[in-house]
């Protein structure tokens, strides 16, 4: 029989003020804090505390060693690998259902927050700075190959270079690079660049890359910057480079909780 996860002490307090007909909104006026973090609480993202499980004796009759037994119940759980695998799935499910109700393909920052959160969407490294309402900033990556775009041998020269902490690009200079963050996502995840035309850096310099991800591989998006200007032109390791967008298409994607064949 499969086991079940745990619940968060949040989503036991959720349904106890379900219960008693208090709304969140009631329930954070009367505990002394904003609805939004103790919807942070009630969502499992944050622990409940020693003096909000006080206020919740006071406020509920429950005693503190109530919540306390539930913590600790769901992180021994959660720290075990099959706690973890289950959780893993659980929140995949949950994430899908989630997203087969909206109207619009495209994901938005909590839902790739999500998604990351899950695994089914993998970024790494993921950073939280890098994350926008709609979207998601890849970086520059360390290493590059030099060569110059008015180069026309059979065999052009490159030069390996080091981004660390910035290079410069000399007029006429091809700069080749893999972003910092490898992608791995699930066929029924689109991904798109989203950045505009193909300024960089204010414009200064040509950004050539691909517009589209293939679906279902663990990749990193190649860029090619080039120097067109007649001035030098400085960029940086992890600077942000190019703005990708997640679409979702239901059709493509099999149930995570069904058997594999």
């Amino acid at each position: 029989m499969t086991p079940t996860v745990p619940p968060h002490p949040g989503e036991v307090l959720r349904e106890i003020l379900e219960q008693r007909g208090i709304s969140q909104s009631q329930a954070a006026d009367s505990l002394g804090m904003s609805r939004g973090h103790l919807n942070s609480i009630i969502n499992g993202h944050n622990p409940i505390s020693a003096d909000l499980k006080l206020k919740l004796q006071d406020l509920l009759d429950i005693p503190t060693q109530h919540w306390s037994r539930l913590q600790e119940q769901h992180h021994r759980f959660a720290d075990s690998d099959e706690g973890q695998k289950l959780i893993k799935q659980r929140d995949q499910q949950s994430l899908l259902h989630q997203l087969e109700l909206k109207t619009h393909p495209q994901l938005l920052m909590e839902e790739i927050r999500q998604a990351e959160a899950c695994k089914w969407l993998v970024i790494e490294p993921f950073e939280e700075a890098q994350l926008t309402r709609s979207g998601y900033w890849l970086t520059l990556g360390l290493h590059g190959s030099l060569t110059n775009r008015n180069d026309r041998s059979k065999y052009p020269v490159e030069t390996e270079v080091i981004l660390k902490p910035e290079l410069t690009l000399k007029p006429g200079e091809v700069l080749t690079l893999l972003c910092r963050e490898k992608l791995r996502f699930p066929r029924s995840l689109h991904v798109r660049v989203s950045t505009e035309a193909d300024a960089f850096c204010d414009g200064s310099l040509t950004l050539r890359t691909r517009r589209y991800f293939e679906s279902g591989l663990q990749t990193s998006l190649s860029l090619h910057i080039i120097n067109e200007t007649a001035r030098p032109q400085t960029v940086r390791f992890q600077q942000q480079a190019v703005h990708i967008q997640f679409d979702f298409f239901p059709a493509d994607e099999p149930d995570p909780s069904a058997p594999a064949a």
